[in-house]
């Protein structure tokens, strides 16, 4: 797949459907975080961690009904940053 490339395919339906299984694996390889490093001192950087090969190369994977969508990142990404927001949790209250 070229950079920015989109991977689609069809027909793929049933329960026991060994591309769909691929796929789902695939798709949980991208929330893989084995070094995530945290700062209390830049909000902007609140969590990172560096990328795997697969996460360099793949924006993002579409799981729907009878279909796969995969998305290649234009360029490689060398970080995945989780910055934060707001200010501090608030409880609901009842």
């Amino acid at each position: 797949m070229r950079p920015g490339g989109v991977y689609l395919c069809e027909d793929v339906h049933g329960a026991f459907n060994r591309f769909a299984s691929y796929v789902g694996g695939l798709a949980h390889k991208l929330n893989e975080m084995p070094n995530w490093r945290e700062s209390h001192d830049d909000p902007e950087r609140r969590l990172a961690s560096a990328t795997t090969m697969f996460q360099k190369r793949i924006n993002s994977i579409h799981l729907y009904p009878s279909v796969v969508v995969v998305e290649k990142n234009r360029a490689d990404v060398s970080e995945l940053v989780a910055p934060k927001h707001g200010t501090q949790w608030q409880p609901f209250l009842k």
